[in-house]
């Protein structure tokens, strides 16, 4: 999540603790209060230290706290369910959770890697545990078309910063289920940069690029939104892939008309 779509309240609030954008290291947004209620939370986190805000659905305030990575008391795992991963964090005995879409796993990573390193600092030679190995990436990733489509949808979906539960179930849709394409897609999205995906379809013809234009489209306008930064992604996506001004306003205008569902209802005309 980007430090400028963070509400004002937790900008001040980061503000008047010290914490300032270049500083942070990831921003996460939880599906819901970090008390598993109804509402919203966020964490951010530096190199030393993790913030945690959160507010019920309802209230005006944030509840803040401020968390040492070198702290003893501090333990962090990621767990997941059918559709999500949740980042649980148990300090001096308090739980919280942050529930969030396994697509964004990636964005946990910093997080995880800060905490590592700062508790490691915090023990003799002899206690400290080696630090993680991370996956090596493959030199050439190679998708099948629609492995490459759910991908795109991927990096569409998370550009904001969450995953709603309707993106995730587009997604799910659009590959008929196929646990092998949406594995294959998500081992791309958590290893590789959009312009590294773009590059990988190249070799797509204009079919299919205008196949997958239109899909990551409709996936923008689900929430009855379609945001700049939306639209910028799509025309950098059509663009890349050959297709002209012409062809991207057809699809955008074609969709466009199939959201205007109220031109059916009664006296809406």
């Amino acid at each position: 999540m980007d430090f400028l779509l963070l509400p004002e309240k937790i900008k001040k609030a980061l503000s008047d603790i010290g914490i300032e954008q270049p500083t942070i290291l990831s921003i996460l947004r939880a599906g819901g209060s970090l008390e598993g209620a109804a509402g919203e939370g966020y964490l951010v986190s530096c190199d030393d230290r993790l913030a945690l805000f959160s507010r019920k659905m309802g209230e005006d305030s944030y509840r803040g706290a401020m968390i040492n990575y070198q702290d003893p008391g501090l333990q962090m795992s990621i767990r997941k369910d059918k559709f999500h991963s949740i980042l649980e964090i148990v300090h001096n005995g308090e739980s919280k959770a942050l529930r969030f879409s396994s697509y964004e796993e990636r964005c946990v990573q910093p997080v995880l890697d800060a905490w590592h390193s700062a508790a490691s600092k915090t023990k003799s030679p002899c206690e400290q545990a080696p630090a993680p190995q991370k996956e090596p990436l493959p030199a050439k990733a190679s998708l099948s078309p629609m492995a490459s489509a759910a991908a795109s949808l991927m990096y569409l979906s998370t550009i904001d910063g969450v995953i709603s539960e309707t993106e995730d179930h587009y997604i799910r849709l659009f590959c008929h289920d196929s646990e092998k394409e949406l594995k294959d897609a998500f081992a791309y999205y958590k290893s590789h940069s959009f312009d590294e995906l773009l590059d990988e379809l190249s070799g797509l013809d204009q079919q299919q690029a205008l196949c997958i234009l239109a899909n990551m489209m409709e996936l923008a306008m689900l929430d009855g939104l379609f945001r700049s930064s939306e639209q910028n992604m799509l025309w950098h996506f059509a663009e890349s892939l050959g297709l002209t001004r012409d062809e991207y306003q057809t699809v955008k205008d074609v969709l466009l008309i199939k959201q205007q569902t109220s031109v059916l209802k009664p006296g809406e005309c």
